[in-house]
C-alpha cells in the first residue's frame, strides 16, 4: 500500500519528534505556520525568488516566537537570525558603511548586512519599531538589496534571507 501524505507533512512531523527529542519542547498545532517554513527552506535550496515571507499574528503565549525560533533554527542552523523589533535596524538589514584599517591604509567598505548573510531572519515584535514596519516592505518584494538609499556607491546585493515576523495582536 502506498501512503497517500504529502511528503512535506511527514518532514514536519519528523521535525517535531527531533525538536522533542533534542529539547524536550512538543511543539502541538501550528501546521500551518511549520509548513510554510518548510516550503520557504525548500524554495531557497531550489534557489528560487525569496517571496516567501512569512508573517505570524496571534494572541500572547500561543507559540508564535516558539515555533519559529526552532524551526528556523532547525532548517537554516547558523544561517538563522532571531532578533526582536528593537535590536535590530534598517542600516543592520542592508548594510552600513564602514572603514577599515589594512596595513597602516584607512579602506573604505559596506558591509553586506543581514539580508545578505543569513537564510532567514525572524524578528519577533517587529512592529515595536515604527521605521523597521514602514522600511521592510522595500526589501522583501526585491530579489536585490542595496545600500544607496544612505549614498552608498550604487552596488546591489543579491539577497539570500527569507525575513518572518512574529507579532501579538493589540
Amino acid at each position: 500500500q502506498i501512503d497517500s501524505e504529502n511528503y512535506v507533512f511527514t518532514l514536519q512531523k519528523a521535525f517535531d519528534k527531533y525538536i522533542e527529542k533534542q529539547t524536550g519542547v512538543k511543539i502541538f498545532g501550528l501546521f500551518p505556520i511549520k509548513v510554510a517554513l518548510i516550503l520557504q527552506t525548500m524554495a531557497k535550496k531550489l534557489d528560487e525568488k525569496l517571496f516567501f515571507n512569512v508573517m505570524v499574528v496571534g494572541d500572547a503565549s500561543t507559540g508564535k516566537t516558539l515555533v519559529l525560533k526552532y524551526y528556523l533554527f532547525l532548517l537554516n542552523h547558523y544561517f538563522n537570525l532571531s532578533t526582536n523589533g528593537l535590536s535590530i535596524s534598517i542600516p543592520a538589514l542592508r548594510g552600513t558603511r564602514s572603514s577599515i584599517d589594512l596595513f597602516g591604509k584607512d579602506y573604505k567598505i559596506v558591509t553586506i548586512g543581514h539580508l545578505g548573510t543569513y537564510h532567514s531572519i525572524h524578528i519577533d515584535e517587529a512592529g515595536e519599531s515604527e521605521e523597521l514596519v514602514q522600511n521592510l516592505k522595500t526589501f522583501l518584494l526585491e530579489s536585490n538589496y542595496s545600500y544607496d538609499k544612505t549614498g552608498g556607491n550604487g552596488i546591489s546585493k543579491r539577497r539570500t534571507a527569507h525575513v518572518n515576523l512574529s507579532q501579538n495582536l493589540n
